[in-house]
């Protein structure tokens, strides 16, 4: 799942996968649990930042836009500090227990993305069965 442009809800559906992503020069991600101690021989470090893993999160969501289950990446550091604030709220906790829309605006260095958290509810069977 990709964010676009506007609201994007998903439902989390598996427990995250954490770790560390580089690109190589050949536009490939490299993913790893831990932050590498040295830069790899292939990594990309042309950008305007050099080298600059990003830290990951990853796990399996229902995407109500496609209906369908997918695999949503976040290095976001806004989306994932803002998840960490619900997860660790007493009143959200445990983002199984309900959907979440990011809504993105703007584009390239100028996006902006915020997080609000649906009601809890069951699953639908729907979701639950694919």
């Amino acid at each position: 799942m990709k964010f676009k442009p506007g609201a994007n809800k998903f439902r989390i559906l598996s427990a995250p996968v954490m770790g560390w992503e580089y690109w190589t020069e050949s536009k490939k991600p490299v993913r790893a649990k831990e932050r590498w101690s040295v830069i790899p021989v292939d990594a990309d470090i042309s950008g305007k930042n050099g080298w600059n893993p990003k830290h990951f999160w990853a796990f399996a969501v229902w995407n109500f836009d496609t209906k369908q289950v997918e695999i949503l990446e976040i290095t976001q550091t806004t989306i994932q500090t803002a998840m960490e604030e619900l997860i660790h709220s007493d009143d959200w906790g445990d983002p199984l227990g309900y959907s979440i829309t990011v809504n993105r605006k703007g584009e390239g260095l100028e996006t902006e993305y915020s997080v609000v958290p649906s009601p809890a509810k069951p699953t639908h069977d729907e979701i639950l069965e694919a």
